[in-house]
């Protein structure tokens, strides 16, 4: 896109690190200066952005940055008739409090995207499903799966542990259903579950 930067690091940077074993939780943002040699105490700033893909090949690493200003051209979507609902989960639209769907667990166990914890039985099957898990340290990752004492991540986290101290938010699959009987929030879903499916204009009237 114009307005990128492409910096090559070797491997080993510590501003490709975080990049090697997942996908970071959270924006990594980074400012390039211009000095003089000998003169670093007047650098000023040239560029101001955040990486936006890491791209490594044999002991080199390529990151692409983006302006913070790119984010203004973005396409917002628009609101939909689909038959799912459409408000982010605890978000402004949806209203529903997180804190009253948060557990608070102790971590038994790990596995790359596995998580084990004998709390995460108190709950139904796939109770976390679509929620997400947040660690010690404010790091985020969406859950995919929960059967049991287990769930299954998108993606793991960097140095989660057992003994750990985890805070769990049930997830949603956004019918009319799971609203109404999970959340009592049927009232702001935002779906159209009776839309007709079938085009009127492909094939017969018939």
């Amino acid at each position: 896109h114009a307005g990128n930067l492409e910096i090559t690091l070797a491997r080993d940077n510590a501003l490709v690190a975080p990049f090697m074993p997942y996908v970071p939780g959270s924006a990594v943002a980074l400012t390039l200066f211009r000095a003089h040699r000998g003169d670093e105490a007047n650098a000023t700033p040239m560029f101001s952005g955040q990486v936006v893909s890491v791209v490594v090949k044999d002991s080199e690493a390529v990151l692409t940055c983006a302006p913070f200003d790119q984010a203004f051209t973005r396409q917002i979507p628009l609101l939909t008739c689909q038959p799912r609902c459409q408000w982010a989960l605890y978000g402004a639209g949806c209203g529903v409090s997180a804190l009253s769907f948060r557990d608070t667990c102790i971590v038994d166990s790990v596995t790359g995207v596995t998580v084990y914890s004998a709390a995460f039985a108190a709950r139904a099957d796939q109770w976390y499903r679509n929620g997400w898990m947040e660690d010690s340290v404010g790091e985020i990752r969406m859950i995919v799966d929960h059967v049991g004492s287990k769930i299954t991540l998108m993606s793991p986290f960097a140095a989660l542990a057992g003994g750990h101290t985890v805070k769990v938010f049930a997830g949603c699959d956004r019918t009319e259903a799971i609203c109404a009987s999970k959340f009592n929030n049927l009232n702001n879903h935002l779906g159209f579950p009776r839309v007709p499916q079938r085009n009127p204009f492909v094939g017969s009237v018939a």
